[in-house]
């Protein structure tokens, strides 16, 4: 087995520069012709109509640099408020493969400071890119089992916490009914 050689964040990772290609939170709709990215939790975080900032140009792996979250974004989407830091993968590097491995990396704490000089001194594996492909579609392939499990223990979850109710409602009707 060869050893893995790593390189540095600059490397894998192609910056894009936002400047001021981006919506305010206060300019957010929410409707619109264009869904507004930003580094929130959720993933479109509103809409707009400024199809001059539209990035159509996919995909992109976002940084979140005071919240530290990440998202890969495959749709046209326009950068929203302060903080985003947008990427791109080199022509080596599979996106999705270097959004998975951004979004496990461990990074220090700055509260809500800037995060993006962490990403510096990360060091991701450069390994071939058919190989790369492979450990994505694994990672998706048990995403996807996991969500469908969780999915049916959420429904279980539900049944079991409306089976007290029924179980009552089924007493008292027996006495009603008596």
């Amino acid at each position: 087995m060869s050893k893995i050689e790593f390189v540095q964040f600059e490397k894998a990772f192609i910056n894009v520069p936002v400047g001021k290609h981006k919506i305010q939170q206060k300019g957010y709709l929410q409707n619109g012709i264009c869904k507004i990215v930003d580094q929130g939790k959720s993933l479109i975080a509103g809409y707009c109509n400024e199809i001059e900032l539209l990035k159509s140009d996919i995909p992109y792996i976002l940084f979140g640099d005071h919240t530290k979250i990440v998202k890969f974004i495959d749709f046209p989407f326009v950068v929203g408020a302060d903080g985003v830091r947008l990427y791109k993968a080199s022509a080596e590097f599979n996106p999705k493969f270097l959004f998975y491995y951004l979004k496990n990396a461990k990074l220090p704490s700055d509260n809500y400071g800037r995060h993006s000089k962490y990403l510096d001194i990360l060091l991701i594996p450069k390994i071939p890119k058919d190989q790369q492909n492979e450990i994505v579609e694994l990672l998706e392939l048990k995403l996807e089992q996991i969500e469908r499990a969780r999915k049916a223990n959420e429904i279980k979850y539900n049944e079991l916490n409306i089976l007290p109710n029924k179980i009552l409602e089924a007493a008292f009707n027996e006495i009603e009914n008596g």
